[in-house]
């Protein structure tokens, strides 16, 4: 059995075994406190430190909005206005010369009788190498007179409702005076026509 001064030993060794575990609890407990309280802090000044996205994004369309002081505003444009263009005047092109053997054909009007075929003003055109048909629709004969070396030969009678055919072999021009006419009337019942070479 032990001794009165052993067992009060072991009674003072195990109350000074607890002092010091409690104290070694307190110290424990007050450093994960610490601890704690240290990253609490940190995470408010990190949400502190951060920027909400959309309140960045209104901030920059404000910015963009506000007119910076380099730039100028830009002036109005006037409306454009367009002139009206004038028609182009047609070009004045030579007539095609018609293939060799082709027909122009020229009729004597019903009741001519022995009066001009035509107007001086609106000739017969030919060109060298044409034929022209002169058809008879009065109701009297007719018959061209042409000179020699005129456009044409000089013709036989026409009757009414007929026709003759003429080769054109030389060039004339249009003149005062009538070159063909008809041949039973005389000049007064002239044939004017123009023959290109």
């Amino acid at each position: 059995m032990l001794s009165r001064v052993a067992q009060t030993l072991i009674a003072l060794f195990m109350v000074a075994f607890l002092f010091a575990c409690d104290g070694t609890l307190e110290a424990g407990y007050e450093e994960t406190a610490q601890s704690a309280s240290e990253e609490s802090q940190e995470e408010a000044y990190e949400s502190d430190d951060a920027v909400d996205p959309t309140t960045e994004e209104s901030d920059e369309k404000a910015d963009s909005l506000e007119p910076t002081p380099d730039e100028e505003p830009e002036p109005e444009s006037e409306p454009e206005t367009t002139e009206l263009e004038e028609p182009a005047e047609p070009e004045e092109t030579e007539p095609t010369r018609p293939e060799p053997g082709s027909v122009v054909e020229f009729a004597i009007q019903d009741g001519t009788g022995a009066a001009a075929w035509n107007s001086r003003d609106n000739p017969v055109e030919v060109y060298v190498g044409q034929y022209l048909v002169v058809y008879n629709e009065d109701s009297r004969p007719h018959r061209i007179h042409s000179p020699e070396n005129g456009p044409i030969a000089h013709g036989r009678d026409i009757p009414p409702g007929g026709f003759a055919s003429y080769e054109v072999v030389s060039a004339l021009e249009v003149g005062t005076n009538p070159t063909l006419y008809d041949h039973n009337d005389g000049p007064g019942a002239a044939f004017w026509i123009r023959a290109i070479e």
